[in-house]
């Protein structure tokens, strides 16, 4: 003997999952979307052998393109700064969660 309106209940429910799993997948992609792409390309380079050397001789050379604001390339330096605050998230980042905690500290400028 069936129940009235169980099955409502449960055309209900379906439909309200699905709803949340939209809501997820449209939060997933929205979280993806807001990554700046230097940010992804930073971390494949990481991945790779010698990357994050690669990537704290980067910075360094943006750092010293940045010392000298009144350059010809001034609008470059300005736009080169995000990237340096980038990296240097980065770089902190990776050095705090490759280096085991035995009481050394890096600093990183």
């Amino acid at each position: 003997m069936a129940v009235e309106g169980a099955e409502d209940e449960t055309e209900e429910t379906a439909s309200d999952c699905g709803v949340v799993a939209a809501r997820y997948r449209v939060e997933r992609d929205l979280r993806a979307a807001l990554v700046p792409l230097s940010s992804r390309l930073f971390d494949q380079i990481n991945g790779q052998a010698g990357g994050l050397k690669f990537l704290v001789d980067l910075r360094a050379d943006l750092k010293a393109s940045l010392q000298y604001d009144d350059s010809p390339y001034h609008n470059l330096s300005a736009a080169a700064a995000p990237i340096n605050l980038t990296l240097r998230i980065l770089i902190v980042n990776l050095t705090r969660s490759h280096i085991p905690s035995s009481g050394l500290r890096c600093r990183v400028l």
